[in-house]
């Protein structure tokens, strides 16, 4: 008993390090196979497929409406600049899918925080292909992609600093009740990593 105590009481003045050695736990070994294993959750690849995102089931449950909705809007606003890249073409791909089973239907798109500045001629160098993306989404049929001019405004950008084809709107609040009231279902696009 009193070795016992002398052998804890030894191990509580050694520190913490000492202490984990002393126990026999291999700690950079255990680090080590902790950060392999955890590596990048799957729900963090920013090339998985539509399917496996939240907002998935809201798209799939407005396929099965009856009667279709008047239209859908998809509401992005993150703080992240660079959230454009990953949501862009993922709301392509829902109006893509939407519009397959409910030709006719409108879609609006509304970017609404600091996201949009991606979209300004200013930043076309640090996001190759983006500007161009959202306009081709802007141009399909059906299909409008408004950005908040009232947030713009805020970071000294205005209508003239983003592509032609892109509609700054005075305020995307105004913009999301006018498309609320007319009876059109909401999705809200989130990042997912």
């Amino acid at each position: 008993m009193l070795r016992r105590m002398s052998q804890y009481r030894t191990m509580c003045r050694a520190g913490w390090w000492t202490r984990l050695r002393l126990s026999g736990i291999p700690v950079l070994q255990s680090l080590l196979v902790c950060a392999l294993a955890l590596g990048t959750p799957t729900w963090a690849d920013p090339d998985l497929p539509p399917e496996f995102y939240p907002e998935h089931h809201q798209v799939d449950a407005l396929l099965e409406t009856n009667p279709p909705p008047h239209g859908v809007m998809f509401l992005i606003r993150n703080e992240r600049e660079d959230v454009l890249v990953e949501l862009l073409p993922r709301a392509r791909y829902y109006i893509e899918r939407l519009q397959e089973r409910l030709p006719g239907t409108h879609m609006a798109v509304i970017s609404y925080g600091p996201e949009l500045v991606a979209l300004s001629h200013a930043k076309r160098a640090d996001y190759p292909g983006l500007q161009d993306e959202a306009v081709a989404l802007a141009e399909m049929d059906n299909v409008d992609l408004h950005l908040c001019g009232a947030f713009a405004a805020d970071v000294n950008l205005d209508a003239g600093d983003f592509p032609p084809e892109l509609d700054v709107v005075p305020s995307s609040t105004a913009t999301y009740q006018d498309y609320e009231a007319l009876g059109y279902e909401t999705i809200v696009l989130q990042p997912a990593w």
